[in-house]
């Protein structure tokens, strides 16, 4: 009872965030937070700010990133790599939206890019840090960096080359923040030091937190 009281509170505290952003970007709502909670029940799960899914949506939500990278990477249609997924084709498209997938004869065939919001690592600065970025040209910039740290950091030289070519180079997060990717060898072997000595194993790519405030799907 406690941690359902507990777990209740702080999803009307993100609520509340939520519903003071949206009316921030978008003026008024009528009826306030009770018609902004009434909006979003409306909403298509694919179209809700993350911040209120639940840990299962999440969960789910992620799934179905997955499978839209597997349909892209393999040119699988959605039936095949959902069920590589263990999910339903029906729930990927629930929470991907016509971002994901368009039904293409009888097939439904994933888009080329998409305009969903991720959740990513990168090293910024000495840190690890994590960034909310929409779309999946942002994402797979991410991506590259991100293998390529991973490939020097495996690399028993540590060669600093695998990493120059990212001196110059920027990205925007989903809030039209730029950031800049680490390249200083010492600098990521630290962050990744600090980062697994703080939060266990470092992954890469984490999970959802709670201050996403940017709807899903554009």
């Amino acid at each position: 009872m406690v941690a359902s009281a507990e777990a209740k509170r702080a999803f009307n505290l993100r609520e509340k965030a939520a519903y003071h952003s949206y009316r921030a970007a978008h003026g008024s709502v009528r009826g306030g937070q009770k018609g902004f909670r009434a909006l979003i029940r409306r909403l298509p799960v694919a179209q809700r700010p993350i911040r209120l899914l639940s840990s299962s949506q999440r969960k789910r939500r992620d799934t179905a990133l997955g499978v839209l990278g597997r349909s892209r990477r393999f040119n699988e249609p959605l039936s095949r790599a959902a069920r590589e997924n263990r999910i339903s084709p029906e729930t990927v498209r629930r929470y991907l939206g016509s971002s994901g997938y368009r039904k293409v004869g009888s097939r439904w065939k994933a888009t080329k890019t998409d305009t969903l919001i991720r959740v990513m690592a990168s090293y910024e600065e000495g840190r690890r840090v994590r960034v909310v970025v929409r779309g999946s040209k942002t994402a797979s910039k991410i991506g590259r960096y991100n293998r390529d740290v991973r490939t020097f950091l495996e690399d028993p030289a540590r060669d600093p080359s695998i990493l120059a070519k990212w001196e110059s180079l920027t990205f925007r997060d989903a809030h039209g923040k730029s950031h800049t990717f680490e390249t200083d060898p010492s600098e990521i072997r630290s962050a990744v030091d600090k980062a697994e000595s703080e939060f266990g194993a470092f992954d890469i790519y984490p999970e959802g937190g709670e201050d996403e405030s940017s709807f899903a799907e554009a």
